[in-house]
């Protein structure tokens, strides 16, 4: 329903895909954080929505930072794979969307950032809260995904081909080290 319903509205009614809401959020925003990956591939590659448009009134989030706070793993790896959004991009706090989602545990959303390439570094600029991984598991991987070294990394230790290829494909790393490789 709500894919045929954006269709009509932007590819046969002509919307403007990033006129802000009074509270200066996109409907690229909107359909990121409640999770509809189909509406935001739809704004995204058809509807050319600036992925990386940061809100008014929410600490300057963009449409990543919000569906990684939500661990809307599947929407954000439409907005970095084919929307191409900054995976780094941090807001006026300071925080990444990596930040945003290890706070909230998500970790499909922690590992998709991971694996398409998001700095793994959780330190904050100076003053700021750090982040502070609660749940055990998720801290015992970032851990020891900071030792492996990198994206392709954790994408080939998570058997997640699609983020390897497009690390290579982007030119993100050059190529799998031989002891990364596994049947």
């Amino acid at each position: 329903g709500h894919v045929k319903v954006a269709r009509v509205l932007v590819m046969d009614g002509g919307a403007d895909v990033n006129k802000t809401t009074s509270s200066g959020v996109t409907p690229l925003y909107i359909a990121a954080a409640k999770g509809h990956a189909e509406v935001v591939r739809l704004l995204v590659t058809e509807g050319k929505a600036d992925v990386d448009k940061q809100t008014g009134r929410h600490a300057g989030n963009t449409p990543l930072h919000h569906a990684a706070s939500k661990g809307h793993a599947d929407v954000v790896r439409v907005l970095v794979v084919e929307g191409g959004a900054r995976i780094d991009q941090p807001d006026r706090r300071g925080h990444s969307p990596l930040h945003r989602a290890a706070r909230r545990d998500h970790h499909d959303a922690c590992f998709v950032l991971c694996a398409l390439g998001a700095r793994m570094d959780l330190s904050l600029p100076e003053g700021a809260a750090p982040v502070v991984i609660s749940n055990q598991p998720l801290a015992a991987w970032h851990n020891l995904a900071s030792q492996f070294g990198g994206p392709l990394e954790v994408a080939l230790e998570r058997r997640d081909y699609p983020a390897a290829l497009y690390l290579l494909r982007n030119r993100k790393i050059d190529r799998p080290a031989p002891r990364l490789v596994r049947e």
